[in-house]
């Protein structure tokens, strides 16, 4: 079986561009989301090779960016943006998936100002053993509580200007999901659910997508969860 989570590069607070670490493990087909952030509301520009999922501007901006790695990476990518000392960015893969789960909700991006609240995120199911990920991003000097049952990536320091947290979606409807600022502050957020790929069971658990009949690879086995365990049905 195979275990849901992420694998982060390292956090970068930049001047007039921003380098996130790229995350190890990259290969051909990796999956790769960035998040920048520019706290003073200047501007900044998706990285290349990735696409645009995310950007708004004004006091904050927050941009997320993702792609589909086409070979082995390493060192940093490459965020310009404008106005010093008020950038950072922060590189992720999705793990538990292969070749890998793709994007199918992202939600978030309102400005929030004046409050100790971040914004709060709502989405339709993703599915069972979807990778949840939340980010927020502000000014520093803060600390940020992340939301319930998420497991913060990033430090909890007065010099973090973006915190990373995730889950593995239990199932259900998403609703009210926000962090907590020490003191008010003006702040992105935005919730992603990354997809999970493969059979898996009640849990999320990757389970064989075929099934091996001695001679070739045959169509998925059905199973059924009995309130103790996956038990095959066909």
């Amino acid at each position: 079986m195979s275990t849901i989570g992420l694998v982060d590069g390292a956090y970068h607070a930049g001047q007039s561009n921003t380098f996130p670490g790229i995350p190890a493990g990259v290969v051909e087909d990796s999956r790769v989301v960035v998040i920048a952030a520019n706290v003073s509301g200047s501007s900044l520009t998706t990285p290349t090779g990735f696409t645009s999922e995310l950007y708004e501007t004004s006091t904050v901006t927050l941009l997320v960016a993702t792609k589909t790695a086409t070979g082995p990476e390493s060192g940093t990518y490459t965020v310009p943006g404008t106005f010093l000392n008020n950038l950072a960015s922060i590189a992720f893969r999705p793990t538990g998936e292969h070749p890998g789960g793709w994007l199918v909700d992202l939600v978030g991006g309102t400005l929030i100002g004046g409050t100790t609240a971040t914004e709060s995120l709502s989405m339709a199911d993703p599915g069972v053993g979807a990778l949840l990920v939340w980010a927020v991003a502000s000014s520093p000097s803060r600390s940020v509580t992340v939301p319930s049952g998420y497991t913060r990536v990033t430090p909890d320091t007065a010099t973090q200007r973006i915190h990373l947290a995730y889950r593995v979606h239990p199932g259900g409807a998403i609703s009210g999901i926000s962090g907590t600022f020490s003191a008010t502050a003006g702040s992105r957020s935005v919730l992603m659910a990354i997809a999970a790929t493969g059979l898996r069971d009640h849990a999320g658990n990757l389970m064989a997508a075929t099934e091996w009949d001695g001679a070739t690879e045959q169509p998925l086995a059905v199973f059924e969860y009995d309130g103790t365990s996956e038990q095959r049905i066909a």
